[in-house]
């Protein structure tokens, strides 16, 4: 996948394939990745919640692109800090977003991304921010299952 291809892919309006979601608990992951389609073209996407770790605070969600098992977008709340290639680590609360000739791009949850993401502590507000990110229609959704 190109860059231009990844920006065009995020830019496609989505909807989820059920209106009812059922996200984890707290210690919990989805064992199976919530289905999402373009609007638009034939494009799937999958996406994937896992908030099982030590910490109750854990949380991370990634879309894939289904149709070549591209990891888009990650997003890691609580989480292990990653080392850059300059030898820093990341803060425990970061993004990897696609990128060609790197693989991902980390960014720790600071200025544009500390806008997108509002409130990493209350589950259902960042899993709405992420999907505002991902342009996944949230409008006629019904989520259960937060804790």
């Amino acid at each position: 996948m190109t860059n231009d291809e990844f920006s065009a892919l995020l830019k496609l309006k989505k909807h989820f394939a059920e209106t009812n979601i059922n996200l984890p608990t707290t210690g919990n992951k989805l064992e199976n990745p919530i289905a999402v389609f373009s609007n638009t073209t034939k494009d799937v996407f999958a996406l994937d919640i896992d908030r099982k770790g030590i910490s109750f605070t854990k949380k991370k969600l990634q879309e894939r692109h289904s149709n070549s098992n591209t990891v888009m977008i990650r997003l890691e709340i609580d989480c292990r800090p990653h080392m850059y290639a300059d030898g820093h680590f990341s803060s425990r609360n970061h993004i990897h977003i696609f990128d060609e000739q790197n693989g991902y791009k980390t960014f720790n949850l600071e200025g544009e991304y500390a806008n997108i993401f509002t409130d990493t502590n209350d589950f259902i507000r960042t899993f709405y921010d992420f999907c505002s990110m991902c342009n996944i229609e949230t409008d006629d959704l019904n989520v259960q299952g937060v804790i």
